[in-house]
Formats: C-alpha cells, sequence, structure tokens
C-alpha cells in the first residue's frame, strides 16, 4: 500500500486548519521577551516564554492602541489571542487580541471559576436564548447616562429606526456596588409594560473597569429577565459572564444598537422591492386573465351554447350504459358463484359426511380394541413365563428336592468342603423347613467325579433340631 505524499504547502495548510478550527481564542501566561514594534506599521512582535517553551506573538496597531496596558521588555503578562499558523514560513503564532499584566490573575480566576459554576446550573445553555424582536417599539437601556456608550446607541438608534422609543435606566457601570445595582435596574426594566428589549452595557476599559459586569448579582438577574437581553460590554475582544448568560452578545455598544432595530433604510429599499415583485406579479396575473378571457369568449361553446347541451347529454348516455354495464356485470359473477356454491353444497351434504364419519370411527374403535387385546395377552405370556424362571431359580425349590445348606455356627461361614469344619465345631443347617444345630464328630474326605475331596457326612451328629426335619442327598 502506497503512502499519501503531501506538499509543502499541503501539510502546512492542514496544520494551519488544525490549529485554527480545534484550538479556540486562548490565555497565554508567559515573559515578554524580542519585543519590536514596527515604524512604519506600528504593529508589535514579541515572543512569549516560559521556562520551557516559547511561542511567537504578533499584536496588530489597531489593538495596541487601544490597550490600556503596553507591552514592555521582561514584563509578565497574560496574552488573550487566537492560535493562527504563518505559511511562508510554516511557523505558528499568537495573534493577541488583548493581555493584561500577570497580577490581574486573581480576577482572571475568579472569573473563570464563576463561569464554571453558572455553566454548570445552565444558565449558559444556548436553548434557553429567545430570539430578539423584529421590530421592537420600546427599548430599555442599562448604562451610565454620561458615558459615550449612551451616545452612540442613541445616535444608532435614532438613525436606523427612529420610530423606536428609549427608556434609559442609568447605573453605575463600575465601581464597588455596581453590579447590585446594574441588577436592580435589569429587575426595574422587566416592570415596566410594553417594553421588548433590554441592552445591558458600557464602553471598553481594563479587566477591573469591567468586573461589575462578571459579577453573580447581574448574571442571575439577566438570566431571569422575561425580555431578552442583549450584553454590548467593551470592545470585540472583551468577553464578560453577562455576555454569556444574555440572549445575545454585541461586540460594542454601537453593534447592539444595530442588532436592536432594523434599518429603515433597508427596510424602505427591501418594501420598494417587493412592491415592484409585487405590481409585476399583479400584472402578469391580469395579462393571463386577459388571455383567458379572450379565449373562453371566442370559444365556440359560448357562441353555440346548444351544441354544448347536445354533447352533455350524449356524454350522460354513454356514461350511463358504462354504470348499467358495470352494475350488472358484478351481479351476473355473483349468481353463477351462488349456484356452483350449491351444487357443491348439495354433493356434500352434512349428513352423508356425519354417517362417513361415523363408520370410520366404528373402524377405529374395533382396530382399537383388538390392538388393547392382544398386547395384554403378549404382557401377561411374558408374565407368565418370569415368574416360571424366577421360580425355577429359587433357593427353596432346590432345597425342596432334599437340599441342604451348612453354615458354621460361629462364623456363619458355608461349609463346601470336609476341611471347612473341625472335629466339635458347631454348624448350623438350613433345609426347606427348619434348622439343625449339629456338631462336628468326624469328617472324612473321598473323590469326587473332579478328582477333589468332598465330605461325605455320616448320619452322626449331635445338637438340638429346629423347625421341621431334612434330608441330605
Amino acid at each position: 500500500m502506497s503512502a499519501t505524499v503531501f506538499s509543502v504547502f499541503e501539510i502546512t495548510r492542514r496544520i494551519k486548519e488544525l490549529l485554527e478550527t480545534e484550538i479556540d481564542r486562548v490565555w497565554v501566561s508567559g515573559e515578554v521577551s524580542s519585543l519590536k514594534v514596527h515604524p512604519s506599521s506600528g504593529h508589535a512582535y514579541f515572543n512569549l516564554k516560559d521556562e520551557r517553551a516559547v511561542i511567537a506573538c504578533t499584536l496588530w496597531a489597531t489593538t495596541l492602541r487601544r490597550l490600556p496596558h503596553r507591552p514592555q521588555e521582561g514584563m509578565r503578562i497574560r496574552a488573550f489571542g487566537q492560535i493562527s499558523v504563518y505559511e511562508p514560513r510554516g511557523t505558528y503564532q499568537l495573534n493577541v487580541q488583548q493581555l493584561m499584566p500577570d497580577g490581574e490573575g486573581a480576577l482572571q480566576s475568579a472569573f473563570l471559576a464563576l463561569k464554571r459554576q453558572l455553566e454548570a446550573e445552565g444558565l449558559f445553555d444556548p436553548a434557553r436564548k429567545r430570539p430578539l424582536p423584529a421590530f421592537p417599539r420600546r427599548i430599555g437601556i442599562v448604562t451610565s447616562s454620561s458615558g459615550a456608550a449612551l451616545r452612540d446607541m442613541l445616535r444608532i438608534l435614532g438613525r436606523r429606526w427612529p420610530a423606536v422609543e428609549v427608556v434609559l435606566r442609568p447605573a453605575a457601570v463600575q465601581g464597588p456596588g455596581a453590579a447590585l445595582e446594574l441588577a436592580q435596574a435589569v429587575r426595574d426594566l422587566n416592570a415596566l409594560p410594553d417594553l421588548d428589549l433590554v441592552v445591558v452595557g458600557r464602553g471598553g476599559g481594563s479587566l477591573e473597569d469591567l468586573w461589575a459586569f462578571n459579577e453573580e448579582p447581574l448574571a442571575r438577574a439577566v438570566h431571569a429577565s422575561r425580555l431578552p437581553v442583549i450584553s454590548a460590554v467593551g470592545h470585540e475582544v472583551d468577553f464578560t459572564i453577562c455576555d454569556f448568560v444574555a440572549d445575545a452578545r454585541a461586540a460594542t455598544p454601537t453593534h447592539a444598537a444595530e442588532m436592536a432595530v432594523p434599518d429603515q433604510e433597508e427596510i424602505r429599499r427591501r418594501l420598494a422591492r417587493d412592491g415592484r415583485g409585487l405590481r409585476l406579479g399583479l400584472a402578469r396575473r391580469l395579462e393571463r386573465a386577459h388571455h383567458r378571457f379572450d379565449r373562453a369568449r371566442l370559444a365556440r361553446g359560448l357562441r353555440f351554447p346548444e351544441e354544448l347541451i347536445r354533447r352533455g347529454r350524449l356524454d350522460l348516455d354513454r356514461v350511463a350504459d358504462r354504470l348499467r354495464s358495470a352494475l350488472a356485470a358484478p351481479t351476473d359473477r355473483s349468481r353463477q358463484r351462488l349456484r356452483a356454491l350449491e351444487r357443491r353444497l348439495t354433493q356434500v351434504h352434512p349428513a352423508e359426511a356425519v354417517g362417513r364419519a361415523r363408520a370410520g370411527v366404528t373402524q377405529l374403535a374395533g382396530r382399537l380394541e383388538r390392538r388393547v387385546e392382544e398386547r395384554l395377552r403378549r404382557v401377561h405370556t411374558r408374565t407368565e413365563l418370569a415368574a416360571a424362571r424366577l421360580e425355577a431359580l429359587s433357593p427353596m425349590r432346590v432345597l425342596g428336592r432334599g437340599y441342604s445348606i451348612v453354615r458354621r455356627s460361629a462364623d456363619r461361614g458355608i461349609v463346601r468342603l470336609a476341611s471347612d469344619a473341625r472335629t466339635g465345631d458347631g454348624l448350623e443347617v438350613t433345609l426347606a423347613q427348619g434348622r439343625l444345630q449339629c456338631r462336628v464328630e468326624s469328617s472324612e474326605l473321598h473323590a469326587g467325579p473332579t478328582g477333589k475331596g468332598t465330605v461325605e457326612r455320616p448320619a452322626t451328629s449331635t445338637g438340638e433340631a429346629g423347625m421341621g426335619k431334612g434330608e441330605q442327598e
């Protein structure tokens, strides 16, 4: 199998796509080194390093000019931005969008901790975010009454949609107690009737300046709002807890005003375009209606209506004939099927079927009775033969022919040879009826048919006789 071969450009492009899609905007902490500000463009280039690694950073002039803290050589900072790949050199870098001295790490840690808590509670769930009204009539704004953000929003709202009514609920946007005041302002606007939308925001600033929008009271108030809320805090790179909870996030207060209302010029252009389309569509429909009217007016049927009547009558007669044929055909087929079923029923009368069934049952009952009797005779014969065999093999029949069983009284051992008993041993002789208790006075051996000695028992024995009497052969 051949391996895939990439060009340098292709592999660099794949690495760029992976980095820029898999790694979102990140915060990176480190020490500034090799700082250089380009004299003509104003862009800043530097490295951010720690004890084990270095990453190149780019800070565009537009971002550098509005930063409250400018980077300095050897300064420890936290930089926020997006990873990108510079394809001509095949290197990756961090495009910095915001930075702060490393001393602000405590605020950042508090921000991340509250963000994790509220996210776990579901306050950031996209499913709960509501759409913004397309044509709001009254908009509530929560911001500082003296800030530039309010002036920018009023200017944009008046230009884009002069018909909208703005309700201002002034509140402190930074400093101690600002978060509680902002939260109360959101609740006050929700209590007003006929309000369609709430905008909460302020202009840009440092992390400390924006901190009121990162506190839990404001996040809870925005989450509990019955009205859709637009969060417009700081600049495009500034993210606050209020942004995550709100129904929509605007990059700037100006952007929030653009999101809140439609553009009247765009609406006029759309109405004009739709009006032209509507007039053109109506003209086309009217023209088609005129054509249809002319065709109908010149049609032969309208000029000679009696022909239409005659043609209709002929069509009606043809349809009636077809209907009668269609209704008669199923009836004829049903009659034929009924006659065929009657013939089959006559041939297969229930009485005949019952008679055949009874004859079959009688025949089967006779066969069953004969087989049972035959089986019983065979079983009886086998039983008699087995009983006869058992009787022939019974030890009592052998004893009945005059044989006896001789055992030593001491150990109940069977005596087969004369040598199995000594003089003076007690013997027990079992007969067909009863037993004898005997004692050996003498014994003698003689040769039997096989050449071995056998016992010849004399009729001399002592002892008490048991029940009955025996005979020896």
